[in-house]
């Protein structure tokens, strides 16, 4: 009886021990990813909320998975930087790449490069935040033009130029030090619409149609819509933001093997 007792107390000892060792390592864990203080600086809950531009948005389970992920690039890019031994492949990271693609948290990432002090972990949010398009955060993205990293400035003006950032791009372009990223910020201008479709006519392959695009040009036509499409209730269009979500599942599930 006595044995079984002193069995007992031992075996409570070490479970009381081994609840005290995991309280110890999650409240590390969360000292890291949940309250941030490691590199991103704001707390990630999904409940938490921060404001951009004027306006208010929350984290969001997506936002808390998308941390996660940059979390893993971070670690990806910071051992192969540093030559260290690696667990992840290139797969990994392109598939974590789409996976915030697809979550397209954008306010988050411009937190994310607004907040953050670790250079490498912002640079990651400027690459990721410039392949979600859309114009949100291009001043904030702006201002990390006069870094004095290349590789940031660089970054920065692959964003830009796809966040439709002209007017820093120009300036970039005249007086960034590096020759290859004034090369990068020029921006080609596009050739007027009756240009491209003079190219057009002016192939061989359609000379046929010379003759109708010739008329299309000289004359004005107006918009034809159907008699069944007036009496029909309107319908508000479609946003650009919801039509561009449905061009990258598409890209996405393009780029999938």
């Amino acid at each position: 009886m006595i044995v079984t007792i002193a069995g007992r107390h031992e075996s409570n000892c070490i479970e009381r021990q081994r609840r005290v060792t995991l309280t110890t390592y999650q409240s590390l864990y969360a000292d890291r990813l949940g309250n941030s203080r490691f590199m991103f600086n704001f707390p990630i809950h999904r409940e938490h909320r921060f404001r951009l531009n004027g306006r208010s948005y929350s984290v969001g389970r997506s936002g808390v998975k998308t941390i996660k992920l940059l979390e893993r690039l971070y670690d990806y890019f910071w051992k192969k930087t540093h030559g260290s031994k690696n667990n992840y492949t290139k797969g990994s990271a392109r598939e974590w790449i789409r996976e915030i693609e697809q979550l397209d948290k954008r306010t988050l990432l411009v937190l994310v490069i607004k907040n953050t002090d670790n250079e490498l972990l912002r640079l990651l949010a400027v690459w990721m935040r410039g392949r979600c398009g859309g114009v949100i955060g291009t001043k904030l993205i702006s201002r990390l033009a006069d870094s004095k990293s290349a590789i940031m400035r660089k970054e920065v003006t692959r964003a830009l130029k796809r966040m439709s950032g002209w007017s820093t791009l120009r300036l970039i372009a005249d007086n960034d030090p590096v020759q290859r990223i004034r090369i990068m910020a020029q921006c080609q201008p596009s050739k007027p619409i009756r240009a491209r479709i003079q190219q057009f006519v002016g192939n061989e392959q359609h000379a046929g149609n010379r003759a109708e695009m010739a008329k299309i040009l000289e004359s004005e036509q107006s918009l034809y819509v159907d008699d069944e499409w007036k009496r029909r209730a309107p319908t508000l269009p479609k946003s650009s933001a919801w039509i561009r979500s449905i061009l990258k599942r598409i890209r996405n599930l393009v780029a999938k093997p």
